[in-house]
């Protein structure tokens, strides 16, 4: 995938919960810049089975079954089971009466949670945060699944001592038939009010939230021996002039400006070496890979290579490894290519 993009990825596994309670872990892994990671937490969200959760870090979706069926399996019915009383009759009619029903509810919850993948020495700051975080997340979560089992074991503490339920009819297998729809009602009123106290419970935890500093990832970055060069041919001899960059920025790397240190240099047809004397460092800014921005330049140097104008911008590849991407747009008496395009790795770098 496009180092450019925020990577998803999904790993599930099952772990246990607060108190025992199981559930299913599913981490959706995003790369890229802090900020990036930000915005996407704060946009669409955590990812899980395929839906997206606006704003949310982790998310808990528990599914409800009675036995081993889901409750609105239409063969849930065979996990249904009751114990009758011996009939009665009243008039025409026969009565039948409940003495035990045997259903139980369960849930199965799955847990999805945002991983990042940030590319850090295990201590730095920026490591250090996210493991606060992530850990915020991964103790939050678990506490929905417990509510879940609560309100799900005192639900079938209810069905197990509701009182009997008793119906007549012309035959004691219609009134079987009848009482088994009450029963099959009175299950599916639990079940909503399962569900309903769940997401109340829910919606009351999540007052509880986590803010990640990104200020803390953005120590510095930095690339070093970038060489780029315009060849230019003539009658006698070829010169080869250019200059060998390096930069260094503290801070988000495009918004923070750049520290560049070139080399110049220039060869062929006996010239004498340039020395270091006009090598002073300067000031730039890069630009994100993929950006209106970088188009926008782009088109320009392009416009004017017509006119003999070059230049060179640097162009910031977010990702775990991030990259500095240097496209030079070579003058047009230049030989070659009418783009250079040099793809060097960003290094961590201290920052005071």
């Amino acid at each position: 995938m496009d180092r450019r993009r925020i990577a998803l990825g999904f790993l599930a596994f099952t772990l246990p919960a607060v108190d025992g309670a199981a559930f299913t872990l599913v981490e959706d892994e995003v790369g890229g810049s802090c900020r990036k990671m930000i915005a996407y937490q704060s946009g669409s969200g955590v990812a899980l089975d395929g839906k997206h959760y606006p704003g949310k870090w982790g998310i808990t979706v528990p599914k409800l079954f009675i036995g081993d069926k889901a409750v609105d399996d239409p063969d849930v019915l065979d996990e249904i089971g009751a114990t009758f009383s011996p009939p009665t009759r009243r008039a025409s009619s026969v009565c039948v009466e409940t003495s035990e029903i045997r259903a139980a509810f369960r849930a199965e919850s799955r847990v999805g949670v945002i991983e990042w993948e940030h590319g850090r020495k295990e201590d730095s700051r920026c490591a250090k945060e996210w493991d606060r975080v992530r850990n915020i997340i991964r103790t939050h979560e678990p506490h929905h699944v417990k509510d879940v089992e609560d309100i799900v074991a005192d639900a079938n503490a209810r069905v197990a001592a509701h009182a009997p339920i008793g119906a007549c009819a012309a035959s004691e297998a219609a009134a079987r038939q009848q009482v088994a729809r009450r029963i099959v009602a009175m299950l599916r009123a639990e079940a909503a009010s399962i569900r309903a106290k769940a997401e109340a419970k829910a919606k009351a935890l999540d007052v509880e939230t986590a803010t990640m500093n990104c200020k803390l990832c953005e120590g510095g970055l930095e690339f070093k021996d970038v060489t780029i060069d315009c060849t230019i041919p003539t009658p006698k001899c070829t010169v080869t002039t250019g200059q060998v960059i390096a930069g260094r920025v503290c801070g988000d790397p495009t918004s923070s400006p750049w520290t560049i240190t070139p080399h110049y240099f220039a060869k062929g047809c006996n010239i004498p070496p340039i020395g270091t004397k006009g090598d002073k460092a300067f000031t730039n800014d890069c630009v994100a890979e993929g950006s209106a921005e970088e188009k926008r330049r782009a088109d320009v140097f392009r416009r004017f290579h017509g006119a003999g104008a070059g230049g060179w911008m640097c162009v910031y590849r977010d990702g775990p490894n991030p990259q500095i991407v240097i496209r030079n747009f070579r003058m047009s008496v230049c030989k070659g290519p009418a783009e250079q395009t040099i793809v060097a790795d960003a290094q961590p770098a201290d920052c005071d």
